[in-house]
């Protein structure tokens, strides 16, 4: 924890540079939550008293665990518990410290995980908006409360409940809209579209967090937690910061040992060096702008690195041969994805990105391989996969044709192929982000729709 501290300034200089970058709207946002935030918190800011410290320490150490903790599902896209804590700190401990907690409490999160994991966090300026829009939040509700007549630090009966009340439903209110602007101005897109995406793939998300305020400062005010309960708590705090640990690495494995083979693959052929990885930033980032939940990008994610894991059973006279093939070698290169479905799909942590593997060469007027699907009988992740991977083919060149296009040539190439070879909305939103791309450097562009597949 010690070097971590001691890389703190730097990592809060990446951070700051990351958010610079990040489009101008989304910056500005950045900013303007941080200014309100200064104006909403000065009216009411009074000293922390010091009696209070078994409140400051059950809450500190609650917020840090919801932020380090894995609440991940199979059943439903992975969601963060701690709105709740914040509102409760809120009722339990005063305005306040509710601001102060939930900067350090994430503050302190992101020490751990920059001890524990790569960069992949910080990338894309997300703890610069997450502390501000959190700090936002509270502050606008906290000036709200008090407004009402809200007492710090008590729970008496209706007096204090109703004000409460009303405070949690503004609070899930504001989340919802900063949600929505926050990832309609990062990532170029229709307000009321992210909007409705945030309520359709977050339902439990926004009924938790009211109930879980509820129920955890009416169970403190029962309990009021004693020294004892709260070393308890601390050490069970630490089990977790392990377990994170452990978990963390062996995700950071499982995705490295997967980058390292597709390098790998791809160093035996010029051609293709860097293709898989540039096809990946693509479909992330086409992900994003159509509104995929978290999970469907990560499949993205993994269908863009592994797309071509099936070249490994090509053999390297028929894989790098120059010049022109004759058919029964095209039709071996062409069986790369029936080869690649079966190596994913044999995975269980894999399987579920064979269909969009094996799939990504087909086209919409059933022309395609290797099953000659057509229209919406191809995956849609396969859709966005094909648009990305034939670009950067053609933009790349290959043994058996090296001339390579130039950036206005395969973009035609796609434009006449949309509606009959290529889905007409993935080639839109693709051209949106080669734009991107284009306009702001490769690793900004790369930086700014990283996905963090390890957490």
């Amino acid at each position: 924890m010690v070097s971590a501290v001691s890389r703190l300034p730097t990592s809060l200089f990446q951070v700051s540079a990351l958010a610079i970058r990040l489009p101008t709207p989304f910056h500005a946002f950045l900013l303007s939550l941080g200014l309100t935030t200064s104006l909403l918190v000065y009216p009411f800011l009074d000293r922390l008293t010091p009696a209070a410290w078994p409140d400051y320490v059950f809450t500190f150490m609650l917020l840090t665990l919801s932020e380090l903790a894995l609440w991940d599902s199979k059943r439903m896209p992975r969601f963060s518990i701690s709105p709740g804590i914040d509102l409760a700190t809120m009722a339990i401990a005063g305005p306040n410290w509710a601001v102060v907690n939930a900067l350090l409490g994430r503050l302190g999160a992101l020490l751990v995980r920059r001890q524990f994991r790569s960069q992949a966090w910080v990338r894309g300026g997300y703890p610069v908006y997450d502390l501000l829009r959190a700090s936002f939040l509270l502050a606008l509700v906290s000036f709200y409360w008090l407004g009402l007549g809200g007492v710090s630090g008590s729970w008496v009966g209706n007096t204090n409940f109703g004000p409460f009340l009303q405070t949690i439903l503004l609070y899930t209110v504001s989340d919802w809209l900063t949600r929505g602007l926050g990832y309609s101005l990062r990532y170029a897109v229709g307000l009321s579209a992210a909007l409705a995406r945030d309520v359709a793939l977050n339902p439990v998300y926004y009924l938790a967090q009211p109930l879980l305020a509820v129920f955890l400062a009416g169970f403190y005010f029962w309990l009021r937690m004693d020294l004892f309960a709260l070393v308890l708590f601390g050490l069970f705090l630490i089990l977790v910061i392990y377990a994170t640990h452990l978990y963390v690495h062996v995700r950071e494995a499982y995705w490295g040992t997967l980058h390292a083979l597709v390098r790998t693959l791809e160093a035996k052929d010029e051609h293709t060096s860097g293709h898989s990885h540039r096809v990946l930033n693509y479909v992330v980032a086409m992900g994003r702008k159509m509104l995929f939940s978290e999970e469907d990008i990560l499949l993205l994610y993994g269908a863009g690195l592994l797309h071509d894991i099936g070249k490994m059973a090509i053999p390297d006279a028929i894989l790098l041969k120059e010049g022109q093939l004759t058919n029964k070698e095209f039709r071996e290169i062409k069986n790369h994805s029936v080869y690649g479905g079966r190596i994913t799909g044999r995975i269980p942590f894999l399987e579920a990105i064979s269909p969009s593997v094996r799939h990504h060469h087909e086209f919409l007027d059933g022309t395609g391989y290797p099953d000659r699907l057509a229209g919406t009988e191809i995956p849609l992740a396969a859709r966005v996969l094909t648009v990305a991977e034939v670009y950067d083919a053609m933009r790349s060149g290959r043994p058996y044709h090296p001339q390579a296009m130039t950036h206005a040539e395969a973009i035609e190439q796609l434009r006449q192929g949309s509606g009959q070879l290529y889905d007409k909305e993935v080639v839109r939103v693709f051209q949106a982000v080669i734009k991107e791309e284009r306009e702001w450097g490769g690793h900004a562009f790369q930086r700014h729709y990283s996905f963090d597949y390890s957490w």
